[in-house]
């Protein structure tokens, strides 16, 4: 628990003030976090981190987060991100060609979603922050996801009675994910306040809600991979934590949902 307790305060006070720094700081903590998580991902299917496919994996994954920084019209309609996940999809298949005997059609599948799904997960996180203005929506996004960890897992080993989805993780129970949604709201009307965010009462509880419950689907998502790989964490880099992807599994979901609430509501 110590460890577990350590790694939480040591990590969330680089991730934050790397947030409220942002430009390059910003910029290299997700070139660490999205490297880490998809090559941990990439890891759980052949037990291995360095392979020429996963370098391959961890450059699309780049391209994907960072896309915004070599286009402003870089979003899920234009032609800029049609175009990578084309030349992503292709060059896979071409290194399927040429490595056919070492290379399975399945493992690539696997990577291509790995990709797709790190790669644009981390790139709204980046895009949230890298437009004007923007570091307290970025922190208040990380506050109820975070908020929602600490609740689950405190209520879990509280009151936890009821198993949430057993073939999934066995450990995760309803009172858990009960105890998470509600500190996830009140962590999302005490940071809306302190940072003065311009949203009602009603759009920050529902925000809140929304949040807490995205990043719960996303733990649920890395916990069904890893039942299917029968692994217990991703990585072993965050003592009492796992890996970067057991840590920041949640994020992955909760920012693009969180970034297109702020831009329905026109505040991006």
């Amino acid at each position: 628990m110590a460890s577990r307790v350590v790694t939480a305060l040591v990590g969330g006070f680089l991730v934050v003030s790397l947030i409220v720094l942002g430009g390059p700081a910003f910029s290299f903590l997700l070139l660490v976090i999205s490297t880490a998580v998809f090559l941990e991902f990439a890891a759980m299917y052949e037990r291995r981190f360095l392979t020429p496919l996963n370098v391959l994996g961890v450059l699309f994954t780049w391209g994907l987060v960072f896309g915004y920084a070599f286009s402003t019209r870089f979003s899920l309609h234009t032609r800029d991100l049609k175009d990578l996940l084309w030349l992503a999809a292709f060059l896979l298949l071409f290194f399927y060609v040429l490595y056919r005997e070492e290379v399975s059609l399945q493992r690539l599948t696997y990577v291509f979603l790995g990709v797709v799904y790190i790669g644009l997960g981390f790139h709204y996180f980046y895009l949230l922050r890298v437009l004007p203005g923007t570091a307290a929506y970025t922190l208040f996004v990380a506050f109820v996801v975070w908020a929602t960890d600490i609740g689950a897992f405190l209520a879990g080993r509280l009151f936890g009675r009821h198993k949430l989805l057993p073939n999934v993780s066995p450990k995760k129970t309803w009172e858990g994910s009960l105890g998470g949604f509600l500190l996830g709201v009140l962590a999302a009307l005490l940071s809306a306040g302190g940072f003065r965010l311009p949203l009602s009462f009603g759009q920050v509880f529902l925000l809140g809600g929304i949040l807490s419950f995205a990043g719960q689907v996303g733990d649920l998502i890395e916990s069904a991979i890893k039942r299917a790989f029968q692994v217990k964490d991703s990585g072993h880099l965050l003592p009492g934590h796992g890996g970067f992807f057991d840590r920041f599994d949640s994020m992955i979901v909760a920012y693009p949902i969180a970034y297109f609430f702020f831009r329905f509501l026109g505040l991006l």
